[in-house]
């Protein structure tokens, strides 16, 4: 969605490897989530990431993929994100908030 539209701020950091690809599951927690949204200004955010389930996958992102899903279907993060005053959307609502994103 960041390609499209410059309101919409794009966060990367919600990743469970390394830059060599070595496995960095100590990132994929609650508590990490709660940092990095904590860190972000604010405003519109897309959140990188890839929930799933990888058996039968054939990606070095597998096992994180599953740590992924499971934190954020945490319902602590539900609260995390209620906390700091995000609101879950779909990108077909962005137009429906976008105009609260330029107050940041």
């Amino acid at each position: 969605m960041r390609e499209f539209d410059p309101r919409v701020r794009y966060c990367g950091d919600f990743y469970g490897q390394g830059a060599g690809g070595e496995p960095l599951p100590e990132l994929l927690t609650v508590a990490n989530l709660r940092k990095i949204l904590t860190a972000l200004p604010g405003g519109v955010v897309e959140l990188g990431c890839h929930p799933g389930y990888g058996d039968g996958l054939k990606t070095p992102y597998r096992q994180e993929r599953a740590l992924e899903l499971g934190v954020l279907c945490n319902p602590e993060s539900r609260r995390v994100v209620t906390e700091l005053g995000y609101r879950l959307c779909r990108f077909d609502e962005l137009g429906i908030i976008a105009p609260f994103a330029q107050a940041s």
